[in-house]
């Protein structure tokens, strides 16, 4: 079974995402800070599609995925969407930092059917 991480420090927004992630049938972790998720992440050994929040205290989406990038060995075993308001304004080292890893954006306010579509791709092509 794929796992899903929810790293996302809105408690509202964890709970709406958490909820229809269940309500799929996923495993659901939770992470309320960009260390809290680099951390499970890095500890978790099977499959995993999280969905981390651009800006988080302690450490930012961006900077998550930064570290990620020198863990093949995490990587490999997972896939990655980000969560954000913010349209524009990504630096060129934050946006190649994002294709490296192959993340998917999904901007807020989202679709939830979308978002769900997004983990379930994900998810089958860690299958």
């Amino acid at each position: 079974m794929v796992r899903t991480l929810i790293a996302e420090d809105d408690g509202d927004i964890r709970a709406t995402v958490r909820f229809l992630l269940e309500g799929a049938d996923y495993q659901v972790d939770e992470a309320v800070d960009g260390a809290a998720a680099l951390s499970a992440l890095c500890a978790m050994s099977g499959p995993c599609v999280a969905l981390i929040d651009l800006t988080m205290p302690r450490m930012s989406g961006i900077e998550v995925f930064r570290a990620l990038t020198d863990q093949p060995e995490v990587t490999a075993r997972q896939r990655y969407i980000l969560l954000t308001a913010r349209q524009t304004g990504l630096s060129t080292r934050d946006e190649q930092t994002l294709a490296a890893l192959k993340v998917q954006i999904v901007y807020k306010p989202f679709d939830i059917d979308d978002l769900l579509a997004h983990v379930q791709r994900m998810a089958q092509a860690l299958a």
